[in-house]
C-alpha cells in the first residue's frame, strides 16, 4: 500500500465553522479513526491568524486554542494536533530576508508583529505546542531559539514563535518516519520480486 500523505487542515482561529467544515471534518474524523498512529500523525490542524489576537485586550491565544479543540472534538476528532500559527508574520519575515521590498504597511505590520510576538509570552506559539512535540522536534526548535537569542535576532526568534517552523519540523519528521521506510519497503519488495 502506498504511504499516506500528510494533511494540513487550516482553520481561521478567529472564525471557526464554515459551511464546508461539517462535511470535511466528518471525512477527516473517519480517516483518523481508521488507521492508528499514522492516521493520527498525518493530520495537523493549523489554527491560523493568531496575529489577530492581542493579549493587551484580554484576547487569549490559549482560550482560542481550547475553542479550536472543543470545535474539533464536537466533530468527533479526539486529541488533534493543533498548531497555532501566524502565516502572515512568517511570510513578512521571509520576504524581507530574501530581499523583497516591503510596502510601508507591510513594514509597519512586521515591526508590530515582531514586537508583539517577542514581548508577549502568550504569543509564543512554540510554548503553546511544546507538550505535543517529539523530543527531536523540541531539540531542533530549541536550538534555533538559542541561536536567534545569541545573535540578538528578534525577527528570527519571532519567526519561530509564529508557529510556521513547527509545521515544517512536523513535515520533516513525518517524512522520515513514514515516507522513507515506505520507499525502502517498496525497494526491498521490488528486489525480492526480481
Amino acid at each position: 500500500s502506498k504511504p499516506l500523505s500528510m494533511v494540513l487542515y487550516v482553520l481561521n482561529s478567529t472564525q471557526l465553522s464554515t459551511n464546508d467544515d461539517n462535511w470535511l471534518l466528518s471525512q477527516v474524523c473517519e480517516a483518523m479513526n481508521k488507521g492508528g498512529r499514522q492516521a493520527h500523525d498525518r493530520f495537523i490542524f493549523v489554527a491560523n491568524k493568531i496575529d489577530a489576537f492581542d493579549p493587551e485586550k484580554n484576547e487569549s491565544v490559549s482560550a482560542a486554542l481550547a475553542n479550536v479543540r472543543r470545535y474539533l472534538h464536537a466533530h468527533g476528532i479526539v486529541n488533534p494536533q493543533v498548531i497555532p500559527v501566524s502565516a502572515l508574520l512568517a511570510k513578512l519575515i521571509r520576504l524581507k530576508r530574501t530581499g523583497v521590498s516591503l510596502t510601508r504597511s507591510e513594514k509597519g505590520s512586521l515591526k508590530n508583529f515582531v514586537d508583539l510576538f517577542i514581548s508577549e509570552p502568550e504569543m509564543n506559539m512554540f510554548e503553546h505546542c511544546r507538550a505535543t512535540l517529539s523530543p527531536e522536534c523540541l531539540r531542533n526548535l530549541e536550538k534555533r531559539i538559542s541561536e536567534a537569542k545569541r545573535a540578538n535576532d528578534n525577527e528570527a526568534l519571532a519567526e519561530i514563535y509564529s508557529g510556521v517552523p513547527i509545521i515544517e519540523n512536523l513535515f520533516d519528521e513525518f517524512l522520515r518516519k513514514y515516507a522513507v521506510p515506505s520507499k525502502l519497503k517498496d525497494a526491498v519488495d521490488s528486489f525480492n520480486d526480481v
